[in-house]
């Protein structure tokens, strides 16, 4: 029926039923891909977030159908959410006097907390979704959202005595996994640390337990989709990459609210997501 996007580790196409003639979300990824990227993508993981959901009516998480695989590929088979997503939101509000599509305050307090409830679901599970940004929050026609796509996601261990939260193990944190206007520092760090590990053997451990990150890189990238949904644009954007994530790492000069702010979108930002504001 059509393609729906395009990420980094395969596409989604809606599909139709010829039995009965509902239309589904299908996620197709090459198996080339997916052992290109190793540890880093788990499909068992997806596959299992998405079972979790079916059995809890009231997760904000896409329902999965049926997954399959052919000889190149693998499929998982969705619910499908026939008003797009935040980031097709935002695509919509764009015109030709206003180039960066934003939301205004009302919008974005509705969306909000449903944005919560879904990655505090996730969070609950004992998973980090590590790619937080508009285009993984898809809408149904009731106006609700549901977080999807799960291929980054890395499981929580409990918070031990080096620990006082969840954590991702080290050895999950030696790329930069994650959209690049909305990944957190910390996920650069470790992915920094890797390299220079990579290439010090006296330093090199494979100590599967070893703490990486917490779940608080969601909730930076929340921040930033939040910033973004309210200026109609990132708030370390710049022309390329490199420059993007020397700002994220040097965020503690270069991280301003946004002006004009609503006193709520401030409150949300300062309180919830970025204390250091």
């Amino acid at each position: 029926m059509g393609r729906l996007g395009d990420g980094q580790y395969g596409s989604v196409d809606a599909v139709q039923c010829k039995l009965d003639g509902q239309v589904y979300a299908m996620k197709t990824m090459p198996k080339h891909t997916i052992r290109r990227a190793g540890a880093q993508v788990s499909l068992e993981l997806e596959r299992h977030i998405h079972i979790l959901a079916h059995s809890c009516a009231a997760a904000p998480i896409p329902k999965l159908f049926v997954a399959f695989q052919s000889q190149d590929s693998v499929s998982l088979v969705t619910s499908y959410a026939a008003c797009g997503s935040l980031w097709d939101r935002l695509c919509s509000l764009s015109d030709e006097e206003d180039q960066a599509g934003h939301m205004s305050a009302s919008e974005i307090q509705w969306w909000s907390p449903q944005m919560i409830v879904a990655i505090q679901w996730l969070h609950d599970q004992g998973y980090v979704h590590r790619d937080i940004k508009p285009h993984n929050f898809l809408i149904t026609d009731r106006g609700r959202l549901l977080l999807t796509d799960f291929g980054s996601a890395a499981e929580l261990h409990q918070p031990n005595q080096s620990s006082q939260r969840p954590f991702v193990s080290r050895d999950l944190c030696c790329l930069p996994i994650g959209t690049p206007d909305y990944i957190a520092p910390e996920v650069l760090l470790y992915a920094e640390d890797a390299f220079v590990q990579a290439a010090d053997e006296d330093r090199t451990t494979h100590d599967p337990l070893a703490i990486g990150y917490d779940l608080s890189i969601d909730w930076w990238s929340f921040g930033a989709t939040i910033y973004e949904m309210t200026t109609g644009k990132g708030p370390f954007w710049a022309p390329t990459i490199q420059q993007t994530y020397l700002l994220i790492t040097q965020y503690e000069g270069n991280l301003q609210l946004p002006a004009p702010c609503d006193e709520g979108i401030r409150q949300l930002l300062q309180g919830y997501v970025w204390n250091i504001l």
